[in-house]
């Protein structure tokens, strides 16, 4: 999350909707399962393939860089918050097996990171300091990792 002076929000993502499921723009470390035909499933007993594999192996970094934009409006600085979450399960596969609302997976926080920005002041300047953003991604998971003694 960013917010700038005044904690107005500039940039969200990673938050749950009201049914408990995640932004569908966040950035999420899973495996996606396919069926017979090569469509995405969350049920297991149905899974035939791999489609995709993001999982963060153990003793690896990984980095992110995300990307918004920022009004003449924003009071700086602008502080940027990231954090590393688990959850076991989606509420949407917890959903299907137990029915809505019966079992409720906690997000539990692994790491978090928090740092500011400074806004150049001369026109045609740009917008530096979003390198700090990315330190902080990487600094979550390597705490993560640490976390896990690996």
């Amino acid at each position: 999350m960013a917010t700038d002076a005044t904690e107005k929000e500039i940039y969200h993502t990673g938050g749950l909707d009201s049914d408990g499921e995640v932004d569908p723009d966040a950035v999420m470390y899973r495996a996606v399962l396919g069926d017979a035909e090569g469509q995405p499933t969350i049920k297991v007993w149905e899974a035939e393939s791999t489609l995709s594999d993001n999982r963060i192996l153990p003793k690896v970094a990984r980095v992110e860089k995300f990307n918004f934009a920022i009004s003449d409006e924003v009071k700086c600085p602008i502080t940027v918050e990231a954090k590393l979450n688990y959850r076991s399960a989606s509420q949407k596969f917890l959903d299907e097996l137990f029915g809505k609302g019966a079992v409720v997976a906690p997000v539990i926080e692994m790491a978090s990171a928090e740092g500011t920005i400074e806004l150049g002041k001369a026109p045609g300047e740009g917008v530096p300091g979003f390198e700090v953003l990315f330190a902080l991604i990487n600094l979550l998971v390597v705490a993560y990792l640490v976390k896990r003694k690996l």
